[in-house]
């Protein structure tokens, strides 16, 4: 499970370093949805029953108040790379 999890956020454009540990998804990433295309912003990862979700928006308008945030749950970082 350990391993999957970070293949996945290796995937999400995480990276290990020195300490054989990863510097995780930083505030401002871009990924990509594979499915749809679709470009989010990486604004935050926490943790819902120890397991890691990553909460990403876009905007989905001309003015900045229009956007759509999502949660990326664990099961489905497959579906997403770094842009």
């Amino acid at each position: 499970m350990k391993n999957r999890i970070i293949e996945s956020l290796l995937a999400l454009g995480g990276k290990k370093n020195k300490d054989n540990s990863i510097d995780l998804l930083s505030s401002g990433l871009l990924i990509v949805c594979k499915d749809t295309g679709f470009k989010y912003t990486v604004s935050e990862l926490f943790f819902e029953n120890d397991k890691p979700v990553i909460r990403c928006y876009r905007y989905s308008g001309p003015n900045s108040e229009d956007f759509i945030s999502i949660d990326i749950h664990e099961k489905d970082f497959s579906n997403y790379e770094a842009a």
